[in-house]
């Protein structure tokens, strides 16, 4: 595929030196603003696909962007949540595909479902109280982090009564990403965490998601790409 890259930072860099190893070729890289966007048109058009990794101001402007280029787009820009169902909206009333996801990673992803099933199964036991943590490199301009808000999400739908739940961040030094969350008991400590070693993990999986969007049509998340379901016993 020939991908555009939106916003090349740190991630937007990782995803252009790995993305010929998939076979790929990166046809445009530019700043997230609205004027370097409209001054490389003509490369966005060649694109088959762009990946967003800017800043949460500007999303929507690239995905209306997009929408009126006919390109997929993958969306990898977190802190814009309370955008979110514009964003599908906009998206089902046009004819491209979008995947957003706040964290590319597999393994976070698949963190994501042992949380849920530990909320679950920790429901009836209302001695257990819960802290989260999260901790990223001091340039992340979103805390809590979009992964913390899925996981809390994710928890809630579960553990209602733990309304008041919300993770602690902190932003320090190079740190790609980890995820602690702690059930306390009276009599014991249960903890989970998912730990990054690299970004790499993050523009593979952002590169998956772009070579799955192809001839989709529609608002996507990683639950559509790696459904997972858990046996009840």
């Amino acid at each position: 595929m020939k991908i555009a890259l939106i916003g090349y930072g740190k991630m937007g860099q990782l995803i252009a030196q790995l993305a010929p190893h998939r076979g790929h070729e990166i046809v445009a890289a530019i700043s997230p603003s609205s004027k370097k966007i409209n001054e490389q048109l003509s490369q966005l058009q060649e694109a088959d696909i762009w990946i967003d990794f800017s800043h949460p101001d500007a999303v929507l402007d690239h995905l209306r962007k997009s929408i009126a280029l006919k390109k997929p787009l993958v969306i990898g820009t977190t802190g814009w949540d309370d955008q979110l169902q514009l964003a599908k909206e906009l998206v089902a009333s046009s004819s491209i595909a979008c995947l957003y996801a706040p964290n590319f990673s597999i393994g976070v992803h698949l963190f994501k479902k042992i949380v849920s099933y530990a909320a679950q199964l920790i429901a009836p036991f209302t001695e257990y109280d819960l802290s989260g943590i999260e901790y990223h490199h001091k340039h992340k301009l979103d805390a809590p982090s979009g992964t913390a808000k899925a996981l809390t999400s994710s928890i809630m739908q579960h553990l209602p009564h733990l309304a008041d739940f919300q993770f602690s961040s902190v932003r320090c030094g190079y740190i790609p990403g980890t995820h602690t969350l702690c059930l306390d008991s009276p009599v014991d400590t249960i903890t989970l965490t998912h730990q990054a070693r690299s970004r790499e993990g993050f523009a593979y999986g952002a590169l998956t998601a772009a070579e799955w969007l192809k001839n989709r049509k529609g608002f996507f998340t990683l639950d559509d790409l790696i459904p997972i379901s858990l046996k009840q016993e």
